[in-house]
């Protein structure tokens, strides 16, 4: 068993302080400073780091956080509960944890013929370190509770052989305590319930004897110490009394005020209730169940009523704990719980036995006086009394604040909203479980009514709660706050929350978390509508033989993963129509319909193949880029989603190909998007183009973008922080770990592909596969076609159809996840259509025509080119630097090298002398264009341009 000590942590680790600067390596040189690092887009930093009894801080000023050791930003930044943060450190700074020494009981076993029901305990006359978990219990104390100190105790029970199965041996089993493993038992009249604190928590009970299915603890000592038909008597004498204030009615009630206990206490367990008890015995009657997830019926809270003056449910304050408690509470109104303070929770505590150990060291009488005052903050969930005065029910206000909290109602502080000027800060909220959603006061109002109704509480108290003014908003103020952490992601792992179950998915892999494991919140709009099951992988890849990445895709009905791989189908016209033009149409068909949704078909060569299993693994890879709710500053990356196909001139638009569908689905379908239209050629003249956006926004999806969007707009927010400037409300900022993605389809590439933009840009390209009939398509080939006329995510979608959909969706973020290395489309068209783009449509169409072999491996004046493309756009100039910018990019585009290194002077130009028609002689700037195969002889080359005939002008000849 390991053990990690935080104590132990800090001492070898400098308190922590290289793991702050791991994740904010810029607080590198502010230790112990009064400036402060920056750790958003701000002007001045405001994240401190200091040092106090040996251990590091963190100290964010600009968001109100409290000041964060090591472990804590380790859980905040990596999303673990303490222990594996702990464990998560310990790698970290390459410690080893330390191996618990584990005690033992002294065990025997022997061979017997004894009955298996035999047993047999030995005790001490007194009880034995008690302080273990008990400061203040006395052996009068444990008597009374028949608890005593074990020295040994004997049970028979079958030999189990080497595979763990029961044989017909039996065996006298001994287990003696010692002074380092107590024994503890409760000795009641049919059993003996065995404890040993120092066992593993599922080891730590053993019952002896008939095990009662159910048993009350300290029962039998409450009713042996009170004459129940005595106080029965009493009760209904003074019943009979009324308001009678006679002297009889006094004598009677003064008799019954007696014969009650002063308070009864119903435990979670025995060790917390012998700790109660032993606080003051003759005070604190306690009782408890087996288990804490037990709880008395009616009739045994009525028994424990009658003969008590108060009773009093004392909870852990765990999850279950609390959980059990307001069961109970809500099933007994006039139950009081006594909550213990919520700080426990903060070092890992929950029971009354945590609390008395913060009190030991003040004695008894301090701590009693001290868990007095937790029992006049006892509440109950009946919020409403008989006002004898006025003849009405009137409200408990705290019980009803008390009894809306533990229904799920709070209020929530908003951090990053779109608010109107002047509105608080400040919404209602229910949750459930750990779901939460938005709730008006009129929402809240109704849900009081209900439940009156549902539980048949007098129409006296719902009509005082119709016609109350408490439930309005400045009423409800009064609930508690709450902070809540949305956080469902970090570096490596992301939560999806589905209607059945909750799964995680990390770079190891796809599980199920248990709800008691999960400690963050969900918006409920962010709950997947879908009871999902998980699946076996839909694909695998990995790298082939000669280091190249592979896929081979396993799932084969999965409509949307089929739509993926057509839409990757980069080379469909040379696996599915060159192939077949000497053919006939049915070998055609036959072939299509075997490879309908193969990405590696047999008539396509291995380079094809290759490239097109690259473009699946591609959208795989930023669809789970996509679905990671992280924000990671080394990939703060915009999915820019286009085709693939080469248009005839830089600005036509093909479209139909698919990508919107896709993505589009995946956002409906997983995330809180906020849509831009991207056809709105004055969207990004639009002062208010994020209002809308909120905390709550996970993407910006930006559809269809024009020609001519300008992508630099959007650089700031991939990076920094969002300003987001409502049209009827304050301007407000979302920090960049918590603002949206973005992501754009077009049909056209970015203006410019400079390293700047491509750093930015995580490429999904899409195929031509889908498309409309035109003239350049034999047919017309839409997403419906290849399933047979069957529409993803209509009616006719099926649960299992779903199920695969999301199932694929979670098992590209697990690719994304796992994968070290990012993965790019391959830049195949999208470059060329990048410099299509460079060169513009007129320009392009003007080079085709004049870049002959005449003009090709050879020298030519700029002035000429610039002279002949004016007269091409009749009278237009073209700057000299934007005239360069296209020819370089058009003889990239045909492979050729404008200008080669070897041809250029010192300035980074070529200069030669030209004459002109009139024989005037000048050095003026050439270009040269070589080909891919051409070699560069200037000699040669200057011998061969000076065979040519000089150009004549024609002008003025009269013909």
């Amino acid at each position: 068993m390991l053990q990690y000590d935080k104590t132990y942590l800090f001492d070898k680790t400098n308190g922590g302080l290289e793991y702050f600067h791991s994740v904010y390596p810029q607080s590198v040189g502010f230790e112990d400073k009064n400036k402060g690092f920056k750790i958003r887009d701000e002007r001045t930093g405001s994240t401190h780091l200091f040092c106090k009894e040996g251990v590091w801080y963190i100290k964010d000023f600009g968001s109100g956080d409290n000041g964060l050791n090591c472990i804590d930003l380790c859980m905040q930044e990596e999303n673990l509960e303490f222990l594996p943060a702990m464990k998560f450190l310990y790698q970290f700074f390459g410690l080893e944890a330390k191996t618990l020494q584990q005690f033992k009981p002294l065990r025997e076993h022997k061979n017997t013929d004894l009955e298996t029901g035999f047993y047999e305990v030995e005790y001490f006359d007194t009880i034995q370190q008690a302080e273990l978990f008990a400061p203040f219990l006395t052996d009068k104390t444990c008597k009374e509770y028949n608890f005593y100190s074990v020295k040994s105790y004997q049970y028979v029970s079958y030999k189990r052989d080497v595979n763990g199965k029961q044989t017909k041996t039996k065996l006298l089993n001994t287990v003696t305590a010692t002074p380092e493993y107590p024994i503890y038992a409760f000795k009641e009249e049919s059993f003996v319930k065995i404890y040993e604190p120092k066992n593993d928590k599922a080891y730590r009970f053993r019952f002896l004897g008939e095990k009662p299915q159910r048993h009350i603890y300290g029962w039998k000592r409450i009713f042996d110490s009170v004459d129940v038909e005595h106080i029965k008597y009493l009760r209904e004498r003074i019943k009979g009394y009324g308001d009678s204030q006679s002297s009889a009615a006094k004598e009677a009630r003064e008799e019954l005020d007696e014969a009650l206990l002063p308070c009864i206490i119903i435990g979670s367990g025995g060790s917390d209730s012998l700790n109660v008890a032993s606080l003051d015995s003759e005070k604190y009657h306690m009782v408890w169940n087996n288990s804490e997830t037990e709880q008395l019926t009616y009739q045994e809270i009525q028994q424990l009523k009658l003969v008590c003056k108060q009773l009093f449910n004392l909870p852990d304050i765990d999850a279950t704990g609390v959980k059990m408690a307001i069961k109970m509470g809500l099933q007994f109104l006039d139950l009081k719980t006594i909550w213990l303070p919520k700080k426990l929770l903060e070092t890992n505590k929950k029971d009354f036995r945590d609390w008395i150990g913060n009190y030991k060291h003040l004695g008894v009488e301090t701590t009693k006086g001290a868990f007095e005052k937790l029992i006049t903050h006892a509440l109950e969930f009946k919020w409403w009394k008989w006002n004898k005065k006025t003849g009405a029910y009137k409200y408990n206000y705290v019980s009803l604040l008390y009894f809306l909290e533990h229904q799920g109602f709070y209020m929530y502080k908003l951090q990053h909203r779109n608010q109107q000027k002047g509105q608080n800060t400040f919404i209602f909220i229910k949750i459930d479980g750990n779901v939460v959603r938005e709730v008006t006061t009129p929402e809240i109002k109704s849900f009081v009514q209900d439940w009156l109704k549902e539980n048949h509480i007098s129409l006296e108290v719902l009509n005082m709660v119709i016609s109350s003014q408490f439930l309005n908003e400045k009423g409800l103020q009064s609930l508690p706050s709450k902070e809540l952490n949305f956080k469902t992601a970090g570096v490596s792992d992301q939560l999806f929350y589905f209607n059945n179950k909750t799964v995680r998915i990390t770079s190891e892999g796809i599980e199920e978390v248990h709800p008691t494991k999960i400690t963050n919140y969900v918006w409920q709009n962010k709950v997947l509508k879908h009871n999902i099951k998980l699946t076996d992988p839909q694909f695998k890849i990995q790298k082939d033989a000669s280091g190249d990445w592979d896929i081979e895709v396993l799932e084969k009905d999965n409509m949307f993963l089929n739509y993926l791989i057509n839409g990757s189908r980069v080379h469909w016209r040379n696996e599915l129509e060159e192939p077949f033009k000497d053919k006939s149409k049915e070998a055609k068909e036959k072939y299509y319909n075997d490879n309908r949704f193969n990405i590696a078909g047999a008539n396509l060569d291995p380079d094809a193949i290759h490239e097109q299993k690259l473009h699946l693994i591609n959208k795989i890879y930023t669809i789970g880029y996509l679905l990671h709710s992280y924000k990671d500053d080394a990939k703060p990356w915009c999915v820019y989603i286009m085709d693939n196909k080469l248009p005839e001139v830089a600005s036509e638009s093909h479209g139909g190909s698919g990508k919107s569908f896709g993505i589009s689905k995946i956002l409906e379908y997983f995330k809180n998007y906020f849509y831009l239209e991207g056809r709105n050629q004055d969207l990004l003249r639009n002062q208010f183009i994020y209002d809308g956006i909120d905390e709550d926004t996970d993407v910006i999806f930006l559809d269809d973008a024009h020609y001519t969007l300008n992508f630099g707009f959007f650089f700031s927010i991939l990076t920094g922080t969002l300003r987001v400037n409502p049209k009827h409300g304050k301007a407000f900022e979302i920090p960049f770990k918590q603002s949206p993605k973005l992501t754009i389809t077009t049909n056209f590439v970015p203006t410019t592909l400079d390293p700047s933009t491509i750093r930015r840009l995580q490429l999904m390209v899409f195929s031509d596969y889908y498309h409309e009939l035109t003239d350049e398509y034999q047919e017309r080939r839409q997403i419906v076609d290849d399933f047979g006329g069957k529409r993803m995510f209509d009616e006719n979608f099926s649960h299992n159809d779903f199920n695969l959909f999301y199932n694929f969706c979670i098992q590209c973020l697990q690719f994304y996840l796992s994968s070290n290395e990012r993965h790019e489309a391959p830049e195949g068209n999208v470059k060329k259509r990048n410099l299509m783009q460079l060169m513009g449509d007129n320009f392009y169409e003007w080079a085709k025509s004049y870049f002959c072999d005449d003009k090709l491996n050879t020298f030519i004046p700029r002035k000429e080119i610039q002279d002949e493309y004016k007269g091409f756009v009749s009278g237009r100039v073209m700057s000299v630097q934007k005239q360069k910018v296209a020819l370089d990019a058009f003889c990239k585009f045909n492979d050729w090298t404008l200008n080669p290194k070897e041809l250029l002077g010192s300035d980074g130009t070529i200069k030669k002398p030209f004459e002109d028609q009139q024989g005037k002689r000048q050095v003026l700037e050439h270009y040269f264009i070589k080909t891919d195969n051409a070699t560069v002889d200037v000699e040669t080359i200057e011998a061969k341009e000076a065979e040519l005939p000089k150009k004549v002008d024609t002008d003025d000849l009269p013909f």
